[in-house]
């Protein structure tokens, strides 16, 4: 006998399950691993951060990066699941860029990465 159950997952704020951060002789590169299930992630929100913990100039960077995510989604097999990976020049000394945070929204609401030091 074999019985069948139906469960509904509620739409979520995007998952974060891995959050890595590189730094290079030109620039800095951001990784975040997550989960969408609603596919509908967007607006990307960058904090950089100095070595005191002071927001670095200019401050929070956005980008709206809906069309790349609905295209993924639409061509993607793996759900709702993504790796969203964000290179960023610095003008100066990139050793200066003392740790970063990631905001990332969906039609549910907003995520947050915790402060990750480089």
């Amino acid at each position: 006998m074999t019985d069948q159950q139906t469960i509904t997952i509620l739409p979520a704020p995007v998952g974060i399950t891995l959050v890595q951060g590189a730094r290079s002789a030109a620039g800095v590169q951001v990784q975040v691993t997550g989960f969408d299930n609603t596919h509908t992630a967007g607006l990307l929100t960058f904090t950089f951060f100095d070595a005191a913990g002071n927001a670095i100039a200019p401050g929070a960077i956005r980008s709206d990066a809906t069309a790349s995510f609905t295209s993924y989604f639409q061509n993607s097999g793996l759900g709702g699941v993504f790796l969203l990976t964000a290179v960023f020049p610095v003008t100066g000394d990139p050793s200066q860029v003392g740790a970063f945070q990631v905001q990332i929204a969906n039609s549910v609401g907003t995520a947050q990465t915790a402060r990750t030091v480089f």
